[in-house]
């Protein structure tokens, strides 16, 4: 898969109020892992990671243009700030070549099934996978044919088809998505209000 490329720069100093000095001329510290024996403390302009990443996923490579060098990497992890949205941290771990890597990689349903012909509800219960494989055979995301599916199917994990060079760590009974008919949804939807609630207090009771 393509690889994004993202400039960054080494920073020396660490604490609270360098941190906060870096997020205020409009860069973003972070940590790169996996880059020989001790992470490497870095920033990266804001500005160009909201333009090149409209959403943070963990199968995007980068190509990490760090000094005289590129890195490919991933966002292992990252922070922000509740009230604004905006990124105040990022942890990215290296890639190295024929080392295989274990990440997430969203899952898209392709078309409409039989069942949502026929009037059923198709909900999609796993959007992401976690998976394990080289670098090269990195998908930006797992499609899954659905059109087959009629009322009351489900899809699981152990039926997906196409990747064979990929292994899929989630349990292979684990249902990624299934058509509910009208009759299912509407007993749900009709519900009580008082059994609602109760039900809803025994979950709060058996927290404590």
């Amino acid at each position: 898969m393509d690889k994004v490329t993202l400039k960054a720069v080494k920073r020396e100093k660490t604490g609270k109020c360098a941190l906060a000095r870096l997020r205020d001329q409009g860069q973003i510290p972070g940590v790169v892992y996996g880059h020989g024996d001790q992470p490497v403390m870095i920033s990266v302009s804001s500005a160009e990671f909201n333009k090149k990443f409209s959403h943070i996923s963990e199968n995007i490579m980068i190509a990490l243009e760090l000094d005289n060098d590129e890195l490919t990497v991933l966002i292992k992890d990252y922070q922000f700030a509740p009230a604004t949205r905006k990124i105040t941290h990022l942890d990215f771990i290296q890639v190295h070549k024929g080392v295989e890597i274990t990440t997430k990689v969203p899952v898209r349903l392709v078309g409409r099934s039989k069942g949502e012909v026929d009037g059923g509800v198709m909900e999609q219960l796993l959007n992401e996978l976690r998976i394990t494989c080289f670098p090269r055979h990195l998908p930006a995301e797992i499609a899954i044919d659905v059109t087959a599916m009629e009322i009351d199917s489900s899809f699981h994990v152990s039926e997906i088809t196409g990747y064979d060079e990929i292994k899929f760590l989630n349990s292979p009974d684990e249902v990624i998505a299934q058509v509910y008919g009208k009759s299912a949804m509407s007993s749900v939807d009709d519900q009580p209000a008082n059994t609602a609630a109760a039900e809803g207090a025994g979950t709060a009771d058996a927290s404590d």
